[in-house]
């Protein structure tokens, strides 16, 4: 698993700080104080980037590797160093440095994962010549209406594992105005007279499985996500 891999890259570099402490990861003869001392310790050095590109970063990312060496603790029958058994908030130690590395954190900056400038261009290159042009079009529109923010339309690097699965033909579906669904083995100009399509996800990087995204045809304008 994905998640599994991560987690054991965040219990590695917290091993690594231990051992420079001195002490055993699992930390079995410590007091709870001395362990949540560590812990913050090792919260401080995650922040300062020292298990990363020796770039600060974001209290999301702290919070993430501190979550990771919880996890592998409870698993191995460990206490969580997090917080106390039973509690449903952080102890103040860790929720108090968690808040004040998010009060630190630079104001985000929201940014357009595509603009809509690029169904238009999309739009004139429908009229280009070469074919792959006009493949390249095709692929603009289905990126724009169906997989900005859930799904890949490429395949990763072969050395990297990600949840989302990269969006197929057999996962989409065209179906006539009266709801009838029209095989994809039908010819192109069987399939362009579709009312509506929808596209099957597998998974998607926040977890969610086997949704659908779903658009009608807009046979008014070529930037039509059918």
């Amino acid at each position: 698993m994905v998640d599994d891999e991560v987690r054991q890259t965040g219990w590695n570099n917290w091993a690594t700080h231990a051992s420079g402490c001195g002490v055993d990861p699992w930390l079995r003869t410590q007091s709870k104080s001395q362990k949540q001392a560590y812990l913050l310790a090792f919260a401080a050095r995650v922040c300062k980037g020292i298990f990363g590109r020796a770039v600060q970063v974001g209290h999301q990312s702290v919070e993430k590797a501190l979550r990771h060496v919880a996890q592998t603790l409870v698993l191995a029958g460990f206490d969580d160093l997090q917080q106390s058994h039973g509690a449903r908030e952080l102890d103040l130690p860790c929720c108090h440095l968690l808040a004040s590395y998010k009060t630190e954190d630079p104001a985000p900056r929201l940014q357009a994962a595509l603009p809509v400038s690029v169904g238009e261009y999309a739009d004139a290159y429908y009229r280009a010549p070469s074919a792959g042009t006009r493949t390249a079009a095709d692929l603009t529109t289905a990126a724009f209406y169906y997989l900005l923010r859930v799904g890949k339309y490429t395949m990763p690097k072969r050395n990297i594992r990600t949840r989302t699965v990269q969006f197929r033909v057999q996962d989409v579906t065209f179906r006539r105005a009266d709801g009838t669904i029209i095989p994809r083995s039908r010819t192109v100009t069987e399939l362009l007279l579709a009312a509506s399509a929808t596209l099957w996800l597998d998974d998607q990087k926040n977890g969610q499985r086997g949704a659908t995204i779903y658009h009608k045809a807009n046979l008014l304008a070529r930037f039509c996500p059918v």
